[in-house]
């Protein structure tokens, strides 16, 4: 268990993409399941133009976290 948060210390970064691509799927639920995908797509590739622009550090790694997050809950919305 001390490792698991030991992980998630060093990759606290990843984990908020993660959970902020979450949040956005959820909103987009409220619409369609469809519109939920296309949200978190342009969210985490808007981030990641927006760090581009001298904000912050672009990672890839960082927009497929995002994306990880948001079709987590999608897929499990659809089962």
């Amino acid at each position: 268990m001390i490792r698991i948060i030991e992980l998630l210390n060093e990759h606290r970064d990843k984990v908020n993409h993660f959970v902020v691509g979450q949040a956005v799927a959820l909103l987009g639920l409220y619409f369609w399941w469809w519109l939920s995908i296309v949200a978190v797509v342009l969210v985490a590739v808007g981030k990641e133009v927006w760090d581009s622009k001298g904000n912050g550090t672009v990672e890839v790694l960082d927009a497929l976290a995002t994306i990880a997050g948001g079709v987590l809950i999608v897929g499990l919305y659809l089962l």
